[in-house]
């Protein structure tokens, strides 16, 4: 399945590049002691975040043959949080390599090429550290596009007073095609 793994490596870096410009970027740093007195109870509604993740896909195919697919991907997400437990946000995923999913007929094939998924999400965060998600979306790639669904559940932990470390698992039903699950780690941004 490696074989198949090609990043074009000038994307990759104009990423990464962009990823540290902006968690490092100083219109993120409130440097005047009026600003930080004025938010140091009240946090920011807006976060960004970044994860490095593993879709997995039951449904997949190589040559024919049902075969379980574990496939690279990054994750990209705005989350504006509109009171102390909700937040609303875009979560968009983007799967590093192309591949084969078996129909729901199990016979015939499908090529998937590097799909973008995109899904508007709703988040609830009862306590300090656990995030449930549910979202609607699609997953677009050249050859077709499907509307999926989303559950997910987020584990993150405080670094700082703006930066979290986390964990998720999320379950995507891409209906009459195929289902995948997500295993990554990642870090948010409160801006």
């Amino acid at each position: 399945m490696m074989k198949n793994f090609r990043v074009n490596n000038s994307l990759l870096k104009s990423i990464l590049f962009g990823l540290i410009l902006l968690l490092g970027s100083p219109c993120f740093v409130y440097s005047q002691t009026e600003h930080q007195e004025e938010n140091q109870h009240k946090e920011s509604p807006h976060s960004i975040s970044f994860l490095m993740s593993h879709t997995h896909i039951s449904q997949g195919s190589e040559d024919g043959v049902s075969r379980w697919l574990v496939l690279p991907s990054f994750g990209f997400d705005y989350n504006y949080k509109f009171s102390s437990d909700w937040s609303l946000g875009i979560h968009n995923d983007l799967i590093l390599e192309s591949f084969k999913i078996l129909k729901p007929d199990g016979e015939t094939e499908l090529e998937r090429t590097r799909p973008i998924v995109s899904i508007l999400t709703a988040g609830y965060k009862p306590g300090k550290h656990l995030t449930y998600q549910i979202g609607v979306g699609g997953e677009f790639a050249k050859e077709e596009h499907f509307f999926l669904t989303r559950i997910g559940i987020e584990y993150g932990y405080e670094i700082s007073e703006n930066l979290e470390m986390f964990t998720n698992l999320v379950y995507d039903v891409k209906w009459a095609y195929y289902d995948s699950y997500v295993i990554g780690i990642g870090v948010t941004k409160r801006l």
